[in-house]
């Protein structure tokens, strides 16, 4: 008996002249001698459903087994199943929300220049990849009284689905006790602010959305609605990396005022598949510069650039495009960070599935 190594097919050697013993050979069911025929091919494995994943590319060589297993795990939220339904699919469900009862709240999108809110909307007719960068919502409350819990709900749902899209409450009505309890409660459940008609809309906005009150607790929750999700020694971490990075340019200082090793802290980064410590705080000092450059757009890029800690302005210039894709006029004139944020998200979740080569140029 032998076996031709490339072909996989045994060949079998049979003696004797009957015809009958070569047959029983050749074709009885269970023995074990096989002819130069092809083997029966296996039956085709049954496709499974994709699973949504934060890596928009197969995972190669440089994405480990626990990355993998963590992007499987957490899914994104700009994957969102209405996002791939078809045109014809699209205007089927529009045309079965307007026979559904209106929503409690409407958004009023607003995109650079930002002179104007739009007509009001409910949320589930947008797509987020309609949505340009630097969109931001004006949230409209239909109905009177609304609850806590519906509120919460609602907001919850449009944030979770809109990541990159801050919202501020748009109030179009002259002022009254109830309206002021529903900017409280808006304000608590992290709404950046309020808006009052006929107050100019860009110049209010420059305001509420470039000088957060605590930038590292905003960061944090906005995490946990967007993914990935993070255990609390990791999301204690970046939120102390975000409240510090002003004043820290090196991660070891950093994290000698957190109280934790660097050692540690890199091999939690990688178990969970999460940008490294370093990485964190560079786009933690980048999120400064870009609300800095936001907040006084007409300040000089070098002048910026010194204050901020960098050495030139080429060298802000170029950490900017490097994180967030984009260059300092786009970062100038959209408001806000969470569209910088997820940004430089979906870029380390790409970075992670290609082949390492240099290094990711995203972190």
């Amino acid at each position: 008996m032998r076996r031709t190594p490339r072909s996989g097919v045994t060949h079998g050697v049979v003696t004797g002249s009957s015809t009958r013993v070569l047959h029983d050979v050749l074709y009885q069911p269970g023995s074990a001698y096989t002819t130069c025929v092809p083997r029966i091919a296996a039956p085709p494995k049954i496709a499974q459903p994709a699973v949504p994943s934060l890596v928009i590319a197969a995972p190669q060589r440089a994405l480990s087994s626990d990355r993998a297993r963590y992007h499987r795990s957490n899914p994104p939220a700009v994957s969102h199943p209405l996002d791939h339904l078809s045109t014809r699919a699209w205007n089927a469900r529009s045309a079965a929300l307007s026979c559904r009862q209106p929503s409690a709240l409407t958004v009023s999108p607003i995109a650079p220049p930002y002179a104007c809110f739009a007509p009001p909307t409910d949320a589930d007719r947008l797509r987020p990849h309609e949505l340009s960068p630097g969109t931001i919502f004006g949230l409209e409350i239909r109905q009177r009284p609304c609850s806590v819990e519906s509120l919460r709900q609602e907001l919850h749902r449009i944030r979770r689905r809109f990541p990159a899209v801050p919202i501020v409450l748009h109030i179009s009505q002259p002022l009254d006790p109830e309206t002021v309890h529903l900017t409280q409660l808006a304000t608590q459940l992290h709404v950046r602010g309020a808006i009052v008609d006929p107050e100019p809309v860009g110049q209010t906005l420059r305001q509420l959305l470039t000088d957060p009150v605590d930038l590292a607790a905003d960061v944090e929750e906005w995490l946990s609605i967007r993914g990935p999700r993070l255990p609390p020694a990791v999301s204690h971490l970046v939120g102390q990396t975000f409240r510090l990075a002003p004043d820290r340019t090196e991660v070891r200082a950093l994290l000698g005022v957190v109280g934790e090793s660097a050692r540690t802290a890199r091999t939690r980064c990688r178990k969970l598949g999460l940008p490294p410590p370093a990485g964190w705080l560079r786009v933690a000092r980048a999120v400064h510069a870009a609300l800095c450059l936001q907040r006084a757009p007409a300040t000089p890029l070098l002048e910026a650039a010194m204050r901020l800690g960098y050495s030139d302005h080429s060298a802000l210039s170029h950490q900017l495009l490097r994180l967030f894709g984009v260059r300092t006029e786009i970062v100038r004139r959209n408001l806000g960070w969470e569209w910088l944020l997820d940004a430089w998200l979906v870029r380390w979740s790409t970075c992670v599935a290609a082949p390492r080569g240099r290094g990711h140029p995203c972190v």
